[in-house]
């Protein structure tokens, strides 16, 4: 006896799902996206912020997420440095803040070209910060739908795939880190080559798209 195949649901019904998934990431982040409290990992490394002596005892275990120092240090200012070089009227080609210089463009810890990082250099800001580190969990979730829709998932299963993935432990923990700028869109890569492989013709430009989304 051969099994039928799922049919494919139309694209409109992932409407329901993204839905779905802004309000669960609305709840889960609500104090950060509406409140006071933030994301950001600076509080977590001794002698970052201007208060307090650099050896002061650090906050209590477990820490909401891993390698808090490497955001403090690159993730969190980044936005800031670029936004005044850019107001310089300069390129954001060369960062002279640290040590003897180093290319910003050519340094991928800094992602000065990644989608989601626009928002922040032009806006730079805590808040702004956190809204962006949220819509890339948002966006990775999304991605995440429609690969699972392309690979003949239910519904709910559909659902249920973006919302697993937008709170894994690996996209929360590194909430703040660059590696999120180009994951966000592996899913949409994923999702177009397998409908080019089906033969859709607007797969070609939304698979390359994607990939150039991802490398910037």
């Amino acid at each position: 006896m051969v099994a039928q195949a799922v049919p494919q649901f139309p694209l409109r019904r992932l409407v329901l799902p993204v839905l779905f998934l802004a309000i669960v990431l609305g709840v889960g982040f609500r104090s950060v996206l509406f409140g006071s409290q933030t994301l950001s990992a600076a509080s977590y490394v001794a002698g970052v912020l201007p208060s307090g002596p650099v050896d002061a005892p650090p906050p209590p275990w477990p820490r909401p997420m891993r390698d808090p120092e490497g955001a403090a240090w690159v993730n969190e200012p980044v936005p800031s440095l670029v936004h005044d070089i850019m107001r310089q009227s300069a390129a954001p080609l060369w960062n002279d803040r640290t040590g003897l210089g180093q290319p910003l463009l050519g340094n991928p810890n800094t992602g000065v070209l990644s989608p989601f990082q626009w928002i922040s250099e032009a806006f730079p800001s805590s808040r702004v910060r956190d809204w962006t580190w949220v819509l890339r969990l948002f966006v990775l979730g999304c991605g995440t739908m429609l690969l699972a829709r392309e690979l003949r998932c239910s519904l709910a299963g559909t659902a249920l795939a973006g919302v697993a993935i937008s709170l894994s432990g690996q996209s929360v923990q590194w909430i703040e880190h660059h590696p999120l700028n180009a994951d966000a869109f592996v899913p949409f890569v994923l999702a177009a080559a397998w409908a080019l492989r089906r033969g859709s013709k607007r797969a070609g430009p939304a698979l390359a798209l994607a990939v150039a989304a991802g490398c910037l």
